[in-house]
Protein backbone atom coordinates (compact mmCIF):
# COMPACT_ATOMS: atom_id res chain seq x y z
CA UNK A 1 0.00 0.00 0.00
CA UNK A 2 3.01 2.58 0.84
CA UNK A 3 4.46 2.33 -2.48
CA UNK A 4 1.47 2.54 -4.27
CA UNK A 5 0.78 5.60 -2.56
CA UNK A 6 4.04 7.20 -2.91
CA UNK A 7 2.77 8.09 -6.46
CA UNK A 8 1.11 11.01 -4.58
CA UNK A 9 4.34 12.76 -3.30
CA UNK A 10 6.24 13.41 -6.61
CA UNK A 11 9.54 14.07 -5.16
CA UNK A 12 12.68 12.44 -5.54
CA UNK A 13 12.73 10.34 -2.28
CA UNK A 14 9.87 8.75 -3.64
CA UNK A 15 11.14 8.15 -6.75
CA UNK A 16 14.31 6.58 -5.02
CA UNK A 17 12.36 4.67 -2.59
CA UNK A 18 10.37 3.35 -5.29
CA UNK A 19 13.08 2.24 -7.33
CA UNK A 20 14.25 0.60 -4.84
CA UNK A 21 11.32 -1.18 -4.03
CA UNK A 22 11.06 -3.14 -7.63
CA UNK A 23 13.91 -5.35 -6.18
CA UNK A 24 11.71 -6.47 -3.16
CA UNK A 25 10.57 -9.81 -2.11
CA UNK A 26 7.33 -9.36 -2.41
CA UNK A 27 5.45 -9.43 -5.64
CA UNK A 28 2.59 -7.12 -4.55
CA UNK A 29 5.37 -4.31 -3.03
CA UNK A 30 7.07 -4.71 -6.89
CA UNK A 31 3.85 -4.32 -8.89
CA UNK A 32 2.26 -1.01 -6.75
CA UNK A 33 6.45 0.50 -7.32
CA UNK A 34 5.66 -0.36 -10.82
CA UNK A 35 2.54 0.78 -11.03
CA UNK A 36 3.86 4.29 -8.68
CA UNK A 37 6.77 4.93 -11.11
CA UNK A 38 4.44 4.68 -14.26
CA UNK A 39 1.82 6.72 -12.60
CA UNK A 40 4.26 9.63 -12.06
CA UNK A 41 5.85 9.23 -15.55
CA UNK A 42 9.10 7.77 -15.55
CA UNK A 43 12.38 10.49 -16.39
CA UNK A 44 15.32 9.87 -18.04
CA UNK A 45 16.68 9.30 -14.34
CA UNK A 46 14.03 6.84 -13.65
CA UNK A 47 15.08 5.05 -16.21
CA UNK A 48 18.56 5.02 -15.99
CA UNK A 49 18.37 3.68 -12.08
CA UNK A 50 15.83 0.86 -13.44
CA UNK A 51 18.09 -0.11 -16.29
CA UNK A 52 20.80 -0.79 -14.07
CA UNK A 53 19.32 -2.68 -11.41
CA UNK A 54 20.92 -6.39 -11.53
CA UNK A 55 17.46 -8.24 -10.83
CA UNK A 56 15.71 -9.02 -14.21
CA UNK A 57 12.36 -9.39 -12.59
CA UNK A 58 12.21 -5.57 -11.57
CA UNK A 59 12.67 -4.65 -15.23
CA UNK A 60 10.05 -7.31 -16.23
CA UNK A 61 7.52 -5.58 -13.32
CA UNK A 62 8.40 -2.17 -15.43
CA UNK A 63 7.75 -3.58 -18.25
CA UNK A 64 4.55 -5.41 -17.75
CA UNK A 65 3.30 -2.42 -15.62
CA UNK A 66 3.90 -0.25 -18.77
CA UNK A 67 2.05 -2.88 -20.81
CA UNK A 68 -0.90 -2.74 -19.02
CA UNK A 69 -1.07 0.68 -19.01
CA UNK A 70 -1.48 0.74 -22.99
CA UNK A 71 2.17 1.12 -23.82
CA UNK A 72 4.26 -0.03 -26.31
CA UNK A 73 6.73 -2.82 -25.24
CA UNK A 74 8.59 -1.43 -27.86
CA UNK A 75 8.55 1.63 -26.55
CA UNK A 76 9.53 0.88 -22.78
CA UNK A 77 12.49 -1.44 -24.18
CA UNK A 78 14.35 1.49 -26.45
CA UNK A 79 13.18 3.85 -23.32
CA UNK A 80 15.35 1.06 -21.10
CA UNK A 81 18.01 0.81 -23.37
CA UNK A 82 17.74 -2.73 -24.46
CA UNK A 83 16.55 -4.65 -27.13
CA UNK A 84 13.08 -6.44 -27.36
CA UNK A 85 13.05 -10.10 -25.95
Amino acid sequence: VGAFALASYDVKKSRTALIECLTDRNFHVRKNAAISLVRMHLTKEDLKAISELTDPYAIDMVKYVWQQAGKSRTEIDLLLGQKGE
